[in-house]
């Protein structure tokens, strides 16, 4: 609907405008408002209230956005490595779901411990999860090569924007991940 009627329906913006102030997006209010602003006065409408509003608002905007930034600035954004078996997860609630237990059920009898697929999928999963971290990047044939063969046996080939780029310690990280995980 906003872009069939946003440009000879400013007040179609301002009250979009409106509703995503409530939402608290503030920055995109304040272009929804300009936007308006300018089809009317392309049409000669001058409005002094609006006008004074956005000045005033855009402002109170501009003032918070600078004091975020400046907060960010003064912040860090570590956080400290721990092993994936000290992480919270689901199965370490009080509680599971009721379902929980169903799930896994089902999930043993069509793949139970110990098959090729369960260790196969194993390996996947622990080479995606380093992908997905940037631990480390591997070529699409030595991921197929580990996950085949294993990664003892297996080739270990990093892409060359991989930031760690010694085969031992992925090897390492590899069978460190599929430890953590069974």
């Amino acid at each position: 609907m906003i872009e069939s009627y946003s440009d000879s329906h400013p007040f179609l913006l301002v009250r979009l405008a409106d509703l995503f102030v409530l939402l608290k997006s503030s920055t995109l209010a304040i272009d929804l408002y300009r936007k308006a602003q300018g089809i009317l006065s392309s049409k000669g409408i001058v409005d002094s209230g609006l006008d004074t509003f956005i000045q005033k608002y855009a402002l109170q905007v501009d003032g918070e956005v600078n004091e975020t930034l400046t907060k960010a600035r003064k912040s860090s954004y570590y956080q400290e490595w721990k092993p994936t078996k000290q992480h919270a997860f689901p199965t370490n609630l009080p509680q599971l779901p009721p379902e929980s237990q169903e799930v896994k059920e089902r999930w043993q009898k069509l793949v139970p411990e110990g098959s090729i697929f369960f260790e196969t999928y194993l390996k996947k999963l622990a080479i995606e999860t380093n992908h997905i971290e940037s631990t480390f990047l591997l070529t699409e044939a030595s991921t197929q090569d580990l996950v085949r063969r294993g990664i003892s046996e297996g080739m270990v080939n990093y892409r060359p924007e991989s930031s760690l780029q010694d085969s031992a310690k992925i090897k390492s990280i590899l069978n460190d991940t599929l430890v953590s995980s069974i």
